[in-house]
């Protein structure tokens, strides 16, 4: 067990040196790399100019766990056999190991991680800036499509009010002219009955003159 409780990695477990790629001692790790360091190379490392901020600490598994799977380096184009640990800000690329002490000494240099967060924080400035930029456009576009909605709620609402009047007028109206055709069907029958009627007295009329005349002209005999 190491002095901060955390196991130590079990000599059967094949690792290389970030840097060297050897296999022999490796008992350290580059926190800001990330990336793990045999003990000539984690001396090496210290002593340089541009390393002497990173953080190296005893290879464990509660450091693997803490900072290796959460920070799988690429490997360097230049230096394939080498992963990228580092980026320069002057030449605006990133850097193993190997380039930044054959080219890029003299240069501001960030870690991938420094060089992550500065990305997110401008890519966040963007996002809220976009949100400032697009946010007022696309609320007034919703406004408007409300509006649209609301229009065309306003227009079948009135087609459907003038259909139902429309109904309501037609119906009115033949109910009238039913009720004006029975009136008339009813005059009509009425009349009817009285000529039917006035017939009816007429012909008693005629009978009793017919009987009256007989009785007189038997009178006269």
């Amino acid at each position: 067990m190491s002095d901060n409780g955390a196991s130590s990695i079990p000599p059967q477990t094949f690792v290389e040196c970030g840097i060297c790629k050897g296999n022999a001692n490796i008992s350290w790790f580059c926190k800001n790399c990330p990336t793990s360091l045999c003990d000539a190379c984690a001396t090496t490392h210290r002593k340089e100019k541009q390393f002497k901020s990173h953080t190296i600490v005893e290879r464990n598994y509660t450091v693997l766990r803490l900072f290796g799977p959460a920070k799988i380096a690429e490997q360097c184009e230049v230096h394939p056999e080498k992963d990228i640990s580092s980026y320069c800000n002057k030449c605006d690329v990133p850097c193993c190991i190997s380039c930044l002490v054959q080219n890029h000494q003299r240069h501001e240099i960030s870690t991938i991680e420094d060089k992550y967060l500065d990305a997110e924080k401008r890519l966040n400035v963007y996002y809220k800036q976009l949100d400032i930029d697009v946010r007022p456009k696309v609320d007034e576009m919703e406004d408007q499509a409300r509006e649209d909605v609301k229009e065309d709620n306003f227009r079948v609402e009135k087609v459907i009010n003038d259909i139902n009047e429309f109904r309501k007028d037609f119906i009115q109206n033949f109910n009238r002219s039913c009720d004006d055709l029975i009136t008339k069907v009813n005059q009509i029958s009425k009349k009817t009955t009285e000529s039917v009627g006035e017939i009816e007295k007429s012909k008693k009329t005629i009978e009793l003159l017919k009987k009256k005349s007989k009785r007189t002209l038997k009178e006269g005999n």
